[in-house]
C-alpha cells in the first residue's frame, strides 16, 4: 500500500517515508511530531489502517493536534462505521466521547447517529 499519501509531493513522500511500512502500533509508541497533522493526507486505506495511531496519540494532553484530525474526520463522515467490527466502531465511539468531553464540547450528532456504543 505504499505510498501511504494520495499526493506527490515532498510532504507527503516525507510523511511516506516516516510511517509508510511500519505497524500502526510502532508509529503510536514513537511517533513522528513531522506527522501531527498529515493525516487528511493519508489514503483511505492508511487512514483506516493507522486510525489507533491517531486516537492513542490524539487523546494524550501532549499531543501535538492529531485528536482535531479525527475530530474533523469524523464530523465529514470520511470513515464509514461498516468498514469496522463492532467492537472497532465501540472503541471508536469511546474515543469520541471522551475526545469530545475533553474539548468540554458535546458530542456531533453525526457520531451518535454513526458510530453506536457497544460494550466492550
Amino acid at each position: 500500500m505504499r505510498p501511504i499519501t494520495g499526493h506527490n509531493c515532498q510532504e507527503c513522500y516525507e510523511v511516506d517515508q516516516l510511517i509508510g511500512g511500519r505497524l500502526w502500533t510502532d508509529v503510536a509508541a514513537d511517533f513522528p511530531e513531522y506527522c501531527h497533522d498529515v493525516f487528511p493526507s493519508l489514503k483511505p486505506e492508511a487512514q483506516n489502517y493507522y486510525l489507533p495511531t491517531w486516537l492513542v496519540m490524539g487523546i494524550d494532553p501532549e499531543s501535538g493536534g492529531q485528536g482535531g484530525s479525527i475530530e474533523y474526520a469524523l464530523q465529514r463522515g470520511d470513515f464509514s462505521p461498516l468498514a469496522f467490527t463492532a467492537d472497532q466502531r465501540a472503541a471508536i465511539f469511546r474515543w469520541a466521547t471522551e475526545y469530545w468531553s475533553s474539548i468540554k464540547e458535546p458530542l456531533p450528532q453525526k457520531v451518535v447517529e454513526g458510530w453506536p456504543e457497544k460494550t466492550i
